[in-house]
């Protein structure tokens, strides 16, 4: 033991014999301590704080060494000199304990009072808690057997603290399996979850263990010595990755939009790799209905969001799931909707601009369908402008996995976007995206107009059914763009209509056309051709076309429901 001095303790009790011989008879020699005080173990400065001063310290000590080594005779030692050396190596060992604790206890009590009232209140800075983590989610993380980590779930409006812990399954390994880049990382494990359960006690996660509090249970079970001997093994803790956020981390600053269900604000972020960087957070609204569904919807959308990656997507740099409602950190776009930059732009219109902002469109639709992703809401209002006039597509609310997808339930849609077999059998694929990118190019070229302008959404419905199309020639886009769209987008049959990648080629050609007429430049790629607002000759002016506030929501959506004959409009 050691003292604020710097010097070493070794305490002792008088049922230790002082003699050169012990009471069992041993003759082991204790290792010598300062000269005058072999036995007691204290440095002889410290004798005189103990009120003993040198003369009855020689005077006690010549008393228990008198008789060397007659054991009789320290056993029949006086009673009075018994009880003095007796008090005398208590004081000693009473000190060396009151000098640790001058060390440890006011430690301890700065500990207490810093300690959080919730006592799950560490988890916020847990490095292994991963919030919200939905239970699919968890197989990115737990590879082998003992991974873990803590997260937390709702049931019928309850929280549940759970540690999920990867179990090995029992298995045969054989010749045949892959040698691929994951051999020997990832390993044929199951995922147990091990609720936290408040006990009479404390918490438990089994009946064998009892804690105060949930730091406790886990730096048991992480740090035990005999982990190997415990029925739940966790071994290797998966931390958070970058694209987790905490609460934290995101400063609201303002709002950048809102809705029924949700709004989008802007923040300064400060976090790994994004110090004080301004980004979109979107978010639903607490109060809003049927909370819980949406908020399983909304960590499908971050999910998809996340796997995003193209100059015309908007970037998604991650989530944050510790608390609800659950955010989406995203890409801040400083230029705004392309809906709101139409309905501001001037009269006299830059076709050569609006002819690039649906090129940049298709090009990023075009890489959606790539990689099996069906949009279902392609509209001015989802594209996103940055600074410089680059566009990306945003807005993955309704998109979907997969080549095709077919309505099971009700769901509110843009009717007047859809095409026709998506309202006749409530059927999506490429093919109907392609058809709603023919809308996009009627409302980039039309100053900003929306499908069937006039008409209530279930008018609009009713027009697409019948074939019935958007007329192109008010608008102000190049006669070659309005033949491809009537005979590649618009058509009434799925398979006639042309793919994303035919239509970036001919947007590609008929944009280095427009610019070699304009007597522009011949070389270099569109994002480094100069943009200018020159009218264009040949075209016509939108005069006729009037212009409009962006029209709220539910002026756009309507519930479709494929159990019901007739939907129902939510206007």
């Amino acid at each position: 033991m050691r003292l604020r001095s710097g010097a070493e303790s070794h305490t002792t009790t008088m049922q230790e014999q002082t003699g050169s011989e012990q009471l069992n008879g041993s003759h082991e020699v204790k290792k010598p301590g300062p000269v005058g005080y072999e036995d007691v173990g204290f440095d002889a400065g410290q004798t005189e704080k103990d009120g003993i001063k040198d003369g009855q310290k020689t005077s006690l000590i010549d008393k228990l060494m008198s008789d060397g080594g007659n054991t009789k005779k320290s056993i029949m030692m006086d009673q009075e000199q018994t009880q003095v050396a007796e008090d005398f190596a208590g004081r000693l060992e009473s000190r060396a304990r009151a000098d640790i604790h001058q060390f440890i206890v006011p430690q301890r009590l700065e500990m207490v009072q810093k300690a959080p009232k919730d006592p799950e209140e560490f988890l916020k800075s847990f490095c292994y808690f991963h919030g919200f983590l939905p239970e699919f989610e968890t197989r990115r993380f737990l590879r082998r057997a003992g991974d873990f980590l803590v997260r937390k779930t709702e049931e019928e409006g309850e929280l549940f603290t759970l540690i999920s812990v990867g179990v090995m399954l029992d298995h045969k390994r054989d010749m045949s399996e892959s040698l691929g880049e994951n051999y020997g990382k990832d390993e044929p494990i199951r995922i147990m979850d091990y609720a936290v359960r408040r006990v009479e006690k404390g918490i438990s996660i089994e009946h064998e263990h009892v804690f105060v509090c949930l730091k406790d249970l886990l730096i048991f079970y992480m740090l035990n010595p005999r982990k190997l001997s415990l029925n739940i093994q966790l071994k290797r803790g998966c931390p958070t990755r970058v694209f987790q956020f905490r609460e934290r981390h995101i400063s609201r600053l303002k709002t950048l939009g809102s809705g029924n269900f949700g709004e989008v604000y802007l923040a300064n972020v400060n976090s790994f790799g994004m110090i004080g960087q301004k980004a979109a957070v979107k978010s639903l609204k607490k109060d809003s209905p049927n909370f819980s569904e949406r908020s399983e919807s909304f960590m499908e959308e971050a999910r998809l969001m996340l796997t995003l990656h193209h100059p015309h997507v908007v970037k998604t740099f991650g989530w944050m799931l510790d608390v609800q409602p659950f955010m989406i950190v995203m890409e801040y776009m400083e230029g705004g909707s392309l809906e709101t930059y139409l309905l501001k732009s001037s009269e006299e219109p830059n076709v050569a601009l609006l002819l690039k902002y649906g090129l940049e469109a298709a090009e990023g639709l075009a890489y959606l369908h790539q990689i099996n992703i069906i949009h279902r809401d392609v509209a001015a209002r989802n594209c996103l402008l940055t600074a410089d006039h680059k566009l990306k597509l945003g807005d993955f609310g309704l998109a979907v996995p997969g080549p095709l997808y077919y309505m099971l339930k009700g769901e509110t849609l843009p009717t007047r976007y859809l095409s026709p077999e998506t309202l006749a059998i409530f059927l999506f694929l490429h093919a109907s995206d392609t058809f709603a990118f023919g809308n996009l190019l009627f409302e980039i070229f039309s100053n900003g107009l929306m499908p069937f302008e006039n008409l209530t959404s279930a008018e609009a419905r009713q027009k697409i059914m019948e074939g019935e199309l958007n007329d192109l020639e008010d608008t102000c886009a190049p006669p070659p763009l309005r033949q491809f769209i009537n005979e590649n987008l618009w058509t009434y049959e799925m398979k006639s209509r042309a793919q994303m990648d035919k239509v970036v080629a001919f947007l590609k050609k008929t944009y280095r056309e427009l610019k070699r007429e304009q007597g522009g430049p011949k070389t270099g790629t569109i994002e480094t051709e100069e943009i200018t607002g020159k009218d264009e000759a040949g075209l016509p002016k939108k005069g006729k076309l009037r212009r409009r506030v962006p029209p709220k929501r539910q002026e756009l959506m309507e519930e479709l429901c494929p159990t019901q004959e007739n939907s129902t409009n939510i206007e």
